[in-house]
């Protein structure tokens, strides 16, 4: 056997381009990542009001302007934003954000079937829409109550303390929180606080308005009046939180394959592989998401508490001098919590990232399954075709050849408090 001397070493080299080169021109199947229909589009603004989107805020916003899944709405003391669904969500109808409130809005899996959703963070939401039949319906989360709509008009009010009121002028909307049921009519709202069950209250439609605003003065009234007690639960409630969001994010941050699979969604392509392996990474990763999802909407929603609470301690010595935790008082806490607070929003908006990421994936492969995937790479129109032409197929890969094939396990499948227009 000759021996390989270093003059053999440059076509060697040249080889091993040649076969790197050969390997790489039969690329993997994949599918393309098909750009994000807005859910919702700008239509009234007054007063201030903040749009972010993955956990940055959107410098030039306007009416007219989209809004995507996930994006955050908050508004100021005295601001209100109206948007209207776009026809992709199948619903018809306007969201108006009340002053001081904030909310998420997205299009998610919930309890199995695909749902808009608008998860309130706090302060107020009205709605008047029309589902489309066969479309997804909409649901409005807050931390502990859902109702369930069917194309009606109606109002979600929360108060610092966490209780809420539900609100319907049209149609009915069915409550539901904790084990307890009931509905919203008009001349009957629904209210709910903290450790009670959901409660049937008769208001007149004409006497709403100003029941309303009673209503939210005197939660804000005994929520002041307890500051000295909630403000240590509070805190040290935002604190357990953060260490739990913090260990979610670095086991989220190893994760190689979800990081891959961000750096494949910024190309606007996802390789397929094999299904049965992708069908179990991606359940890995959803349990894994699911685990740091529950977190996102209980310290978003302790945040906005402690944000009310501030203005109630901060001319008061006697709170800002109570202990959080040993070595830390209520005050200390707060002269670090907007820099804190500021930094989880975004850490928490990775998080929501990576089931964009999930769900976006989940789309392409659905299309690739149906058939539909024009512009992809691997499965592209013949020129000319019109354009309900099938595309031209490379060698299917095992998920192409087998249709019914769909993966089993996707982030948001368990089903939370909401509010359903069904």
């Amino acid at each position: 056997m000759r021996r390989i001397t270093r003059r053999h070493r440059p076509a060697l080299a040249l080889l091993a381009l040649f076969f790197t080169a050969a390997a790489a021109s039969v690329a993997a199947p994949s599918v393309t990542i098909a750009a994000e229909a807005p859910l919702a589009t700008i239509v009234y603004t007054s007063g201030p009001f903040t749009l972010s989107r993955d956990g940055q805020p959107v410098a030039a916003k306007d009416i007219g302007d989209p809004i995507f899944d996930d994006d955050y709405l908050a508004t100021g003391t005295g601001g209100r934003v109206t948007i209207e669904f776009s026809p992709e969500t199948g619903m018809r109808g306007s969201l108006t954000l009340g002053q001081k409130s904030s909310l998420y809005l997205r299009l998610d899996m919930l309890g199995g079937e695909r749902q808009n959703q608008a998860d309130l963070i706090a302060g107020q939401v009205a709605l008047k829409v029309r589902k489309l039949v066969g479309s997804p319906g909409l649901t409005v989360t807050t931390d502990n109550t859902s109702c369930g709509v069917r194309g009606t008009e109606f109002e979600v009010t929360t108060s610092p303390d966490g209780a809420l009121i539900v609100a319907c002028t049209e149609g009915a909307v069915s409550c539901d929180s904790e084990g307890s049921s009931t509905l919203a009519v008009p001349g009957q709202i629904v209210e709910k606080r903290i450790g009670a069950r959901l409660e049937r209250r008769a208001v007149a439609l004409e006497a709403y308005g100003k029941f309303r605003d009673g209503w939210l003065s005197d939660r804000e009234d005994e929520f002041r009046r307890n500051a000295a007690r909630t403000a240590p639960i509070l805190v040290s409630r935002y604190l357990e939180l953060q260490g739990k969001l913090d260990k979610a994010l670095r086991l989220m941050e190893a994760d190689k394959d979800l990081q891959a699979w961000k750096a494949e969604r910024q190309k606007g392509k996802a390789p397929l592989g094999n299904p049965e392996e992708l069908d179990k990474d991606m359940a890995r990763v959803a349990k894994r998401l699911e685990a740091a999802k529950e977190l996102l909407g209980a310290i978003e929603r302790v945040a906005a508490r402690i944000t009310a609470l501030e203005e109630i301690a901060k001319d008061n010595p006697a709170i800002l001098a109570l202990p959080a935790r040993p070595g830390l008082s209520v005050g200390q806490f707060l002269s670090r919590f907007h820099r804190e607070s500021a930094q989880d929003f975004f850490r928490a908006a990775q998080v929501r990232g990576g089931f964009k990421v999930l769900r976006e994936r989940k789309n392409a492969i659905e299309r690739r399954a149906a058939g539909q995937r024009p512009g992809s790479e691997d499965g592209t129109r013949p020129a000319g075709a019109p354009p309900g032409a099938a595309p031209t197929m490379a060698t299917p890969s095992p998920a192409e050849a087998s249709p019914s094939w769909t993966p089993t396990c996707w982030p948001g499948n368990q089903a939370s408090p909401t509010a359903r227009v069904s």
